[in-house]
């Protein structure tokens, strides 16, 4: 139903500028600049190298993530990463069109650090866990790795019942298995860094990514499990907070709440660990 509707909103739109189309939609109630990735069939047209423009002509820094190609080398289809900008409950234009537009990396990787304009993020060059970031806006060190690193995945006895908490004392650490730390991507509008190994008998991949333009840090962690009964898996982000005034804000079902003001319910079931769904903010 969604499919359609969206479908049936942008046929109702003139286009005014010669190119392929896309169309970005903003159904929230305020302005969001954020990373657009589609998939672009080209088959009805000859086109070897792409260029993106916004609906004032301007050009928009635009990554090629995959693609295939004609023997004459012209695409068939690719898979696009932009920045966009999107009004409230609206939606804004881009066209694709033939041309070449060299736009450098912002980003760096060396010596397991990765930086853009607004971090400077150090890994641990054996497990991969991030041992520092720093916050090159507001010259702040986010991590305190002391005990653990961010983005560090343990492995806990847990013996409790349902949800229940009753740790043995058995753990186990990521940083206690080596990693192999590589680059995937550093184009234009971002860069993803993969480490790759194993933990506690099962295969795990973790990406850190970080963007152009956007001050946020994308962490995706996979595994392929292959434990034990019992084992509750985690990752640890010890924060170091600046100041009394510091807030840990963090998503949960349908909300979001900051970290030592939980319900006593919540924190009754959960007194050592929380469940975070997708983000957490640090103020």
């Amino acid at each position: 139903v969604l499919h359609t509707a969206i479908e049936s909103l942008a046929s109702r739109i003139k286009f005014k500028d010669k190119g392929i189309p896309i169309v970005v939609f903003n159904p929230l109630g305020w302005e969001r600049r954020d990373i657009v990735e589609c998939h672009v069939d080209f088959s009805k047209r000859e086109i070897k190298n792409l260029i993106l423009k916004d609906i004032e002509g301007k050009d928009v820094p635009l990554q090629l993530i995959s693609s295939t190609r004609t023997p004459d080398g012209s695409l068939k289809d690719a898979v696009l990463l932009f920045e966009a900008c999107v009004p409230p409950f609206g939606y804004a234009t881009y066209y694709l069109a033939e041309g070449n537009l060299e736009v450098e990396s912002e980003f760096s990787f060396k010596d397991y650090k990765i930086e853009n304009r607004f971090f400077n993020i150090t890994l641990d060059k054996k497990s991969g866990g991030i041992h520092s970031i720093y916050d090159k806006i507001y010259n702040n060190e986010v991590v305190d790795s002391k005990k653990f690193y961010a983005n560090e995945l343990i492995a806990l006895e847990n013996i409790g019942i349902d949800e229940g908490e009753n740790f043995t004392g058995e753990k186990w650490l990521m940083r206690d298995y080596p990693s192999r730390i590589s680059v995937k991507e550093n184009g234009p509008v971002r860069i993803v860094v993969v480490i790759e190994g194993k933990f506690f008998n099962s295969i795990r991949k973790q990406e850190v990514v970080l963007y152009r333009n956007i001050a946020r840090i994308d962490l995706n962690t996979e595994i392929q499990w292959s434990g034990k009964k019992n084992i509750q898996l985690m990752l640890t982000f010890p924060v170091r907070f600046k100041g009394n005034s510091s807030r840990l804000i963090y998503e949960v079902p349908f909300w979001a709440v900051q970290f030592g003001k939980e319900s006593p319910y919540a924190k009754a079931i959960h007194p050592t660990v929380r469940g975070v769904q997708n983000w957490l903010g640090i103020s």
